[in-house]
């Protein structure tokens, strides 16, 4: 009897669980931690043989094919005040999430690696500075992303928070909030700028950013037609969930013709999109991102 296509798909998927499993029970959660650390201090040191890289090791820095020892590994001096490290011991990925400082200048950073059998196999950058347009590297801090789920709360499933994310970025590829999974009044802060909160006494004070307007909440997608045409690329390596974040990774594909403010061709844009949940709803977004110019073509590169 042939098998249809969802039990194909349904095969399929319990294979990828299975040989993530089998990958994950190489480097559990003390084991990533000392993997991120040891990978981290080697970027900072300019010394790539300071870290566990596996023969073949493979990196890429907003979307292109890099070596290890240029890019980052040259410009970075330390990394910054804010620094959060999510774990997934189930597909065996790290990622760090916050600020750099590069010449004296505060950027972001998100740095994703995958460890097979104790040795870093896989690297990937994105990386957030001024040139990107909406852009505080240091407002960043005002507000950051947490390190742990509050105390009392429980985790969610792994499940329940990919549909999450997947709500969020189909509602922003639709212009439609209604069917996001979030709660009322999530913030979203994009490169530490905050683009969308509601008003309110207890939110810490931010000064205006010009061109900034600050929307409702996360789910006010309604706009967002004249530059965004398409979330490709949907990833989700790290799923952290004693932390309670997912990890997102997409490109977002402009529309023809789509222009910014002052004329000029929207660029693509490389997002790392970190979504906070609790009970299987989104809290609030942080995004570190990247406009690609000049766009690229083989983005996001894995």
């Amino acid at each position: 009897m042939a098998l249809s296509l969802s039990a194909i798909f349904r095969t399929l998927l319990l294979l990828s669980l299975c040989t993530l499993a089998s990958t994950a029970a190489t480097c559990d959660r003390p084991c990533l931690t000392k993997a991120l650390d040891q990978y981290l201090n080697a970027i900072v040191a300019h010394n790539p043989a300071a870290a566990p890289l596996a023969p073949g090791f493979r990196y890429t820095e907003n979307a292109e094919v890099a070596q290890p020892g240029q890019g980052l590994w040259k410009t970075i001096s330390g990394l910054g005040q804010v620094q959060r490290r999510y774990l997934d011991a189930v597909t065996g990925q790290a990622a760090y999430f916050g600020q750099i400082e590069e010449g004296g200048v505060t950027n972001l950073a998100t740095l994703r690696i995958r460890v097979i059998n104790g040795r870093i196999t896989e690297g990937e950058s994105i990386v957030a500075r001024q040139s990107d347009g909406i852009f505080d590297g240091k407002g960043f801090a005002i507000e950051p992303p947490p390190q742990s789920r509050p105390s009392g709360t429980a985790a969610s499933a792994r499940e329940a928070m990919v549909a999450a994310a997947q709500s969020y970025f189909d509602g922003v590829q639709n212009h439609a909030g209604a069917a996001v999974l979030a709660e009322k009044g999530c913030p979203r802060i994009e490169n530490g700028v905050l683009t969308a909160a509601p008003p309110g006494a207890n939110r810490p004070p931010r000064a205006p950013v010009p061109g900034i307007v600050v929307l409702a909440d996360c789910t006010a997608l309604e706009g967002f037609g004249k530059t965004i045409a398409a979330i490709d690329h949907r990833r989700y390596p790290v799923i952290d969930e004693e932390a309670g974040v997912i990890l997102g990774f997409v490109v977002f594909n402009r529309p023809p013709g789509a222009t910014r403010n002052d004329g000029t061709p929207y660029p693509r844009n490389l997002l790392s999109e970190l979504f906070v949940i609790q009970n299987g709803r989104i809290r609030s977004i942080f995004a570190i991102m990247h406009y690609m110019q000049p766009d690229i073509a083989n983005a996001p590169g894995w």
